[in-house]
């Protein structure tokens, strides 16, 4: 079974940001409470309804899906880099 940060990881490279977004939303130790928040109203954005409601509270749809799609982007590359470090580090323990 993989794990829900190994799934992240899969939809963020198979570019299911819709997929990415459900399950990022819930991170509470990688992304701080505003980032929570930014990834929480992108992922309810994918609803054109919930999309209005959040224009109409002044939100500003399109620069929140950028800044979430940056968030998912970053968290990305650090995963990868942090992967690869481990691999390294087993490699040459072994």
């Amino acid at each position: 079974m993989k794990t829900k940060k190994e799934q992240l990881l899969q939809a963020i490279s198979a570019d299911n940001i819709p997929a990415a977004l459900r399950i990022a939303k819930d991170f509470t130790k990688d992304f701080t409470k505003d980032e929570q928040r930014i990834l929480q109203i992108a992922h309810e954005c994918n609803d054109a309804s919930k999309a209005h409601y959040y224009t109409q509270l002044g939100i500003n749809v399109y620069a929140n899906n950028v800044v979430a799609l940056e968030l998912l982007n970053s968290y990305y590359q650090k995963r990868l880099t942090i992967n690869h470090i481990e691999k390294d580090s087993r490699s040459t323990v072994q």
